[in-house]
């Protein structure tokens, strides 16, 4: 089937995952990954920005800082310009925490804002229901992603909530009762959770007994239902630390045999996603299948993430011609789809050589046309490659000029004079990153607008720069 064909007849089934998913991720939203998205917090992760702010002033400031960046970071106008290009999925990352309840000394549930045992601000899931009905609205579906699980699961990462250092103090090994040194500073994080049970039984709790069950709920309402077409079990489990791949394992059983019985029961057609990363995913495509076979693990989609910005010093060159010269055979991802395991490239950038100005300023006209080729590459490959059904680029918007910090003058936040979820600061270093930006500038161009015919053939797709 011609590349044409096949994205017709993908797009023709664009309700469930099992369609071409031509998406992006909401990073930034339900974790914040205060390091690197935004030009005006300057905390290593999310727990250490709310530690922050509640001692700037108090828990009611961290609380409403939260509710304006919930409320507000992603405009309408960025959802009706994800309708215009054809978006079909949002990858939309949430947390252990933005299902949790706040501590308090009466009841509460997940919807009361507060502060949990680890020191998050709660009631996130209502902002969750608010974009889940917005994309609705739009005909655009959900994949939900739990992002950031409960102790920190991967190292020394923004988007695992705590900036954890040792494996045997995280979500793999650790419990509430030992703390969790930090990457970021000589301190380290503690949980006021009870320690009766260890991180990663409380973290498959949470999906099989709260979001399972959330997501399942929402079928009850036509506002909401029919929306969430994936749940994807944990991102990037164990990144940097060695020898997991026995707890990752458990928590996958632990949890996807469960989510799946429910939404059988429900009649609700919601894919389960897995996601693996180096050092931990050798092997694991084996395993999965194995798994299957056996009866134990139901329907899986793959998702791979797939970065060129850490593979090391590149030329343009070199990264145009690395981004088209994989076969599907020694692609990235061929460990999974190579086992017939369906799988989209949930994460992916046109970023390379670790945020280089000469490869990412994106008002030079040099690297401009780097960048849009590099994209259209990568979008041809993805819809060209066996068992590939699609991707989420990374992100639909970054941070710069936001500061969700109420002030007298601006209660709700503000975004700078001058910027937007689509224009950044010009000395922001990241805007490559963000979508809409780059769509904004033409750089990135819709799906429909890049014709693709075949493996880097389309409108826009080069390997070298001198084409």
């Amino acid at each position: 089937m011609t590349s044409l064909f096949k994205l017709v007849a993908l797009l023709s089934l664009a309700t469930t995952t099992s369609a071409f998913i031509n998406g992006v991720n909401f990073g930034g939203l339900f974790i914040l990954e205060t390091s690197w998205m935004y030009d005006k917090f300057e905390a290593a992760c999310e727990a250490d920005f709310v530690a922050q702010l509640i001692k700037e002033d108090g828990l009611d400031y961290a609380i409403q800082t939260f509710r304006n960046h919930w409320n507000s970071y992603i405009p309408v106008e960025l959802y009706d310009m994800l309708s215009v290009a054809n978006i079909s999925h949002v990858r939309l990352p949430v947390g252990f925490h933005t299902f949790d309840t706040p501590l308090t000394d009466f009841n509460t549930t997940m919807y009361n804002y507060g502060l949990s045992a680890e020191g998050f601000v709660t009631g996130g899931v209502n902002h969750v229901l608010e974009v889940v009905a917005e994309l609705k609205d739009r005909g655009i579906k959900v994949i939900l992603d739990v992002h950031a699980q409960i102790g920190g699961a991967s190292k020394c990462s923004a988007y695992s909530g705590w900036s954890v250092a040792n494996a045997n103090e995280s979500f793999w090994q650790g419990s509430p009762a030992t703390n969790s040194a930090s990457c970021a500073s000589s301190g380290f994080y503690q949980s006021r959770r009870s320690s009766d049970k260890t991180y990663l039984e409380y973290g498959a709790e949470m999906v099989t007994e709260t979001i399972v069950p959330f997501i399942v709920g929402l079928q009850q309402h036509s506002v909401y239902s029919d929306t969430i077409v994936g749940l994807e079990l944990i991102n990037e489990p164990g990144l940097s630390w060695n020898n997991l791949e026995s707890e990752i394992q458990q928590y996958i059983m632990a949890t996807a045999p469960s989510a799946h019985k429910q939404f059988s029961e429900a009649k609700l057609d919601v894919q389960l996603i897995l996601n693996f990363i180096s050092p931990n995913q050798d092997g694991m495509a084996a395993w999965v299948k194995a798994q299957q076979t056996s009866g134990a693990l139901p329907a899986i989609l793959i998702d791979y993430h797939n970065y060129y910005n850490w593979d090391g010093p590149l030329t343009m060159d070199e990264a145009l011609a690395r981004s088209c010269n994989a076969t599907e055979t020694d692609s990235r991802w061929s460990q999974y789809t190579d086992a017939g395991l369906p799988t989209f490239i949930g994460e992916w950038s046109t970023a390379t050589n670790l945020g280089d100005p000469a490869f990412s300023d994106v008002d030079n006209a040099t690297v401009a046309k780097f960048l849009s080729h590099l994209y259209a590459n990568q979008v041809s490959v993805i819809l060209n490659s066996k068992n590939v059904v699609g991707h989420c680029h990374w992100t639909a918007r970054m941070g710069s000029g936001w500061d969700p910090r109420p002030t007298s003058a601006d209660p709700n936040g503000r975004q700078d004079e001058g910027t937007s979820f689509k224009k950044s600061h010009p000395s922001f270093g990241n805007r490559l990153w963000n979508w809409a930006e780059m769509m904004d500038l033409g750089i990135f161009k819709p799906l429909f607008a890049l014709d693709v015919t075949g493996r880097c053939a389309c409108e826009g797709c080069q390997t070298h720069m001198s084409n």
